[in-house]
């Protein structure tokens, strides 16, 4: 990872960027990247596929700062579902040139043909990794679907309640697969050098002992996998 280019990327005198995309989805992009590096995704299951869902703006911002960061071969294992905007990724070289996977999310697609066409995408190699920058308890069934065993999800929401709503329905069968589910809308952990960011582990968070909360809850509806 190279805190430069993040650097230069962030830089409020860097106008094409600035234009293109708002301050938060810049943040959200940084945050993302870095826990793929925290996590050393690329360097992990070679030959997996990472899933990245949101409008096609948020998408294209992740991939541009991702493309100064990582080399080719991680942006090569992308796929990317869109619920919008779809146009600013099959315009861009990250479909062109780099042969990233683009399918569309649009809310009125049928759900079944919306997993089906996930996984053609994935070329009958496993998704370990999933970002969502915009989740529902819709999108992360599907994700539910797609994910493999041991895998993460990565999603982004503020509010713990909507949080709680999103996450609850589904987090025990997702801890049954070994599937790993973080929110970092709010968790700088990913952000801070690593011998602050073990402090700061050494004590449970708020979100910690939600999230730990909602994971020993047995008052949750069944799920058919």
């Amino acid at each position: 990872m190279t805190s430069v280019a993040i650097e230069s990327f962030l830089d409020p005198s860097n106008s094409s960027s600035q234009e293109a995309y708002s301050r938060s989805q810049q943040t959200n992009a940084l945050v993302a990247v870095k826990w793929i590096n925290y996590h050393q995704i690329e360097d992990n299951h070679d030959d997996s596929k990472i899933l990245v869902c949101g409008s096609g703006s948020q998408i294209k911002c992740f991939l541009e700062l991702l493309e100064s960061v990582c080399e080719q071969k991680t942006i090569k294992r992308l796929i990317c579902a869109a619920d919008c905007e779809l146009a600013m990724l099959t315009d861009s070289k990250f479909w062109t040139e780099y042969g990233c996977r683009i399918v569309s999310w649009r809310k009125e697609e049928y759900e079944d043909d919306i997993v089906r066409r996930t996984r053609l995408a994935a070329k009958q190699k496993p998704v370990f990794t999933v970002i969502d920058f915009e989740p529902t308890l819709r999108r992360l069934h599907r994700q539910f679907y797609i994910v493999a065993e041991c895998g993460r999800v990565l999603l982004y929401q503020k509010r713990q309640a909507r949080w709680a709503e999103i996450c609850a329905p589904l987090l025990p069968a997702l801890a049954d697969r070994g599937v790993v589910v973080e929110n970092l809308e709010d968790d700088c952990r990913y952000l801070m050098p690593a011998e602050d960011r073990d402090c700061a582990g050494s004590e449970a968070s708020s979100d910690d002992l939600a999230y730990s909360s909602l994971m020993s809850s047995s008052d949750f509806p069944e799920c058919d996998r």
